[in-house]
């Protein structure tokens, strides 16, 4: 027979006589001295459930775990607190992961350095040295330039006066020449004439020009050598004047090469090189970030510690966080950790879990017969064992395909919400549930210690005249 309570009332759905207006007795018809005690016949609603018991359980409960490995340094929360989302729940000692941070920071500024070097190869005081060097090489070449015209006047004008000196003693050479031949003519035709004293003062005449033209030739020797040796000198100056130009102008063309390579745009290669040792170097940044953030474990929503399996100074490997939902039997999880199954008590395996309160439900086994009649979204009133005063509303989220059959006995599992419990309603408490599955609104019902008989049929007694009346009734939705 079906679990079927009758809430308040049952319903009755026959006529019960002519002048139904009566009232219902309740007590023994035939004791003559018993109290009667009557109820009058009502019109209302009439509502039929079905039971079943439980646990209370969250609806998803959050496995925490760090993300990095390392030693507990810290632990914020106790099992019961209440967490909003973000507030820090534990901490590990973040030491090697600070260190690793701040050396993924430099690496990546040194990268970016680099890659901005190659982009942006001239900074404005880059590019004001290459002017100042370029324009200092001009000056060098000006000046070398200007060297080697002067050297070259020089050479010119120096030539001209060397061979002016060498005309001069040249000159007076054949001057003095001319007149020791004069006067060795004059001294011959005086001999010639017997004429002893003219040719005595024309041979001190040729003694003294002879004098003179050896002088002479010895000043145009010395006037020539002078010549040569100011020639070579100057010419040596000159060549000096060319090479220092020359060499001023391959200083300039190598400044000129130098400055334009430091302004020349980057080798694809080079830029390409660059730009992905910055995009390594910013994962590697990320990555460090990443692991120095998962050595705080932070609430993630909120809700309710459930557990706390750690302790201060206990080694932890990195993981992530998982959560398990009791809805339909189906679990989920995020980050690295393996999923959490759930129980009635909303614990859950990770370093903590955390239940979420607001989300809380009952799954309870119902028999065959009364499964039959459930559907998802009919509404249910559930008490606590713990809680005798406490009423909480709920509806049905969730019911099994598949049966539980534990000694022959073959049940259903049902998840039932709770739409608004209080703070007193905790998971893992004893619930029992009735799940409204008909009702009917206007209809004629009696106390249900009215009725005599089956469920279906039997009797009420009517007070008529006085007297106290058996009337047939059918009862049912």
């Amino acid at each position: 027979m079906s679990r079927m309570k009758w809430l308040n009332v049952a319903l009755a759905t026959g006529v019960i006589a002519a002048g139904a207006t009566g009232v219902a007795a309740i007590g023994n018809p035939t004791t003559a001295k018993a109290t009667v005690r009557t109820s009058p016949v009502q019109r209302g609603e009439v509502q039929a459930t079905v039971t079943a018991t439980g646990n209370v359980a969250s609806q998803d409960t959050l496995a925490l775990n760090f993300t990095s490995s390392g030693r507990v340094s810290e632990i914020d929360v106790k099992t019961g607190d209440h967490v909003t989302a973000g507030q820090v729940l534990a901490k590990l000692d973040d030491t090697t992961q600070r260190a690793a941070l701040v050396s993924a920071q430099a690496n990546l500024v040194a990268a970016q350095g680099r890659l901005d070097q190659v982009q942006h190869p001239l900074s404005a005081a880059q590019a004001a040295a290459n002017r100042a060097s370029a324009d200092q090489a001009a000056a060098s070449v000006a000046n070398a330039q200007m060297a080697l015209d002067d050297e070259q006047r020089m050479l010119a004008a120096n030539a001209t006066g060397y061979q002016a000196a060498v005309d001069n003693a040249q000159a007076q050479l054949n001057t003095d020449q001319a007149q020791q031949q004069s006067d060795q003519n004059r001294l011959q035709q005086d001999q010639s004439a017997g004429n002893s004293s003219a040719a005595a003062s024309d041979q001190d005449k040729v003694n003294a020009d002879n004098q003179a033209v050896t002088k002479d030739q010895a000043a145009l020797n010395n006037a020539k050598a002078a010549q040569a040796q100011g020639l070579a000198h100057d010419q040596q100056s000159l060549d000096q004047a060319k090479a220092s130009l020359v060499s001023a102008q391959k200083a300039q063309a190598v400044t000129i090469a130098n400055n334009n390579l430091k302004a020349a745009p980057p080798l694809p290669g080079d830029l390409a090189t660059d730009q992905a040792a910055v995009a390594s170097a910013q994962a590697s940044l990320t990555s460090a970030q990443q692991t120095e953030e998962g050595t705080t474990l932070t609430a993630p929503v909120d809700g309710t510690v459930g557990t706390v399996n750690g302790t201060v100074g206990q080694a932890v490997s990195g993981g992530g966080s998982s959560v398990a939902s009791t809805t339909g039997s189906t679990s989920s999880s995020t980050g690295t950790a393996s999923s959490a199954s759930g129980s009635s008590s909303g614990s859950s395996s990770g370093f903590l879990a955390l239940v979420d309160l607001g989300g809380l439900q009952v799954k309870a086994g119902f028999s065959e017969t009364d499964a039959s009649r459930l559907k998802d979204g009919q509404p249910a009133t559930l008490s606590f064992n713990a809680l005798p005063n406490e009423q909480v509303a709920g509806h049905i989220v969730a019911i099994d395909d598949l049966a539980t059959v534990v000694s022959n006995v073959v049940t259903y599992n049902v998840t039932i919400a709770l739409d608004n419990p209080t703070t007193d309603v905790k998971p893992g408490m004893s619930a029992s549930v009735a799940v409204v599955v008909a009702k009917a609104d206007n209809v004629l019902h009696v106390p249900t210690a009215a009725l005599r008989g089956a469920s279906t049929s039997g009797t009420v007694t009517v007070m008529r005249n006085g007297a106290q009346v058996p009337v047939p009734v059918a009862v049912g939705l």
